[in-house]
């Protein structure tokens, strides 16, 4: 093959990522309607329209919580102000994890509020 038609395909596979960017970010946020913005994207993403209202609605929807618990990465400053980055599972008030409705957890010697966690 020669150097123009390899540099064709990479172009051509670049474009057919660009133009997917809304389905993929649907479903890699789980999104529990992720297929509705692939169709959405597939049909009518050719039109601008069409394609921005596809990644409006993957980038501004709700991600679906599959096992009711989801990983999160909290960074958090320690008293000397390093900063750390604390891995924590994050459960729903009233979800299926062991401390579920607990108002806070201790990370790192601080306190983050308004979520359950299980680590």
């Amino acid at each position: 093959m020669s150097d123009t038609s390899q540099s064709g395909i990479l172009l051509l596979l670049f474009l057919i990522g660009l133009y997917f960017l809304p389905a993929m970010i649907a479903y890699g946020r789980d999104m529990k309607n992720s297929w509705s913005v692939f169709f959405l994207n597939l049909f009518f993403g050719w039109t601008a329209i069409g394609w921005v209202a596809a990644l409006c609605w993957a980038v501004a929807g709700t991600a679906e919580l599959k096992s009711g618990i989801c990983r999160a990465t909290i960074k958090v400053r320690t008293r000397d102000n390093q900063d750390e980055k604390v891995i924590a599972w994050l459960a729903p008030q009233g979800g299926r994890s062991p401390t579920a409705g607990a108002s806070h957890a201790m990370t790192g010697g601080q306190a983050l509020s308004g979520a359950s966690f299980v680590m």
